[in-house]
């Protein structure tokens, strides 16, 4: 596996694919500053680790310059972005697929595009990690409490346990105030949300839902059996398209709270919608990008 970076526009903000042909591996770097150390990446589907022993085939790159009406922080949502398509291969399953990279002036944003036949059903599921670098300081909700709306709270990397379950985003300020970075997921559609579920060793490692813990309400609403029940992978059929999993990253909180790279990573709004209305959740940095949006159908 050879090598590929990409970089933002503005040339400040990197994505890099390590050259690993037994796992890829991925760091993210804002100038000199490492935002995300080197993480490994985990796709699997129907049990095959389709990250593992890979076989490159072909490198796509492109670029993204387009605006179209918005809600937020900004009229307009702007998609100015790098990007490369990355076809590969399994070696031992033989399933190729495409592992899709954007680069923004203010994020990275990766998913995987896995083709397949209509009438054919696969259970997807991830276990790619985002490590942080030692010193850095961290805001999130955690899911010990078994509620997914929560308090956010403040710790250093250092402090967290493993087993700690966090629903994104998750949001840290670099050591030596570097920078910031929030890490989170955009254009959920036919797919699980994520959770992200923490090693110990500074490793906060991706858990679709049928891996997170099982939170009260629904405990309450549907039962333990129907819990138990949705306690394995879901399976797709056709082509399986993973959430853009995201890194906002920036010099200042201002930068993330401003972040374009979120928004238009996900599917424009159509004429058909409009801004119900939001809910901010705690009271630290991290409040503002636990903001939770309802987009509703025009009466």
């Amino acid at each position: 596996m050879q090598e590929v970076q990409v970089a933002s526009p503005d040339g400040k903000i990197k994505f890099t694919i390590l050259p690993n042909a037994e796992r890829l591996t991925f760091t993210v770097t804002m100038g000199n500053t490492v935002v995300i150390e080197p993480s490994p990446i985990v796709m699997k589907v129907d049990e095959y680790d389709l990250s593992s022993g890979v076989v490159f085939n072909n490198l796509e790159r492109y670029s993204i310059d387009e605006s179209y009406p918005w809600y937020g922080a900004h009229a307009m949502a702007v998609n100015r972005c790098n990007g490369a398509k990355l076809s590969l291969t399994h070696d031992l399953s033989f399933i190729s697929y495409t592992l899709e990279i954007r680069v923004f002036n203010d994020g990275v944003a990766y998913r995987h595009v896995i083709p397949g036949e209509e009438n054919a059903s696969r259970a997807p599921d991830e276990y790619s990690a985002f490590v942080i670098p030692d010193g850095s300081t961290l805001w999130y909700g955690g899911l010990a409490d078994g509620h997914y709306e929560t308090e956010f709270m403040k710790k250093n990397i250092s402090e967290v346990r493993a087993g700690e379950w966090a629903g994104p985003p998750l949001t840290f300020k670099l050591p030596l105030d570097a920078g910031y970075a929030s890490i989170t997921e955009a254009n959920l559609v036919n797919y699980s949300g994520m959770g992200l579920e923490a090693d110990g060793r500074r490793a906060w490692i991706t858990g679709l839902g049928h891996r997170q813990p099982l939170n009260w309400p629904f405990e309450l609403r549907y039962g333990r059996e129907e819990a138990k029940r949705l306690a394995k992978p879901a399976s797709i059929a056709g082509t399986i398209s993973t959430l853009w999993r995201i890194a906002m990253v920036g010099p200042d909180l201002n930068t993330l709270v401003t972040a374009r790279s979120l928004p238009i990573s996900a599917r424009p709004l159509t004429k058909d919608f409009s801004l119900k209305g939001f809910i901010l959740r705690g009271s630290n940095p991290a409040a503002l990008f636990g903001a939770i949006w309802m987009a509703v159908p025009k009466a």
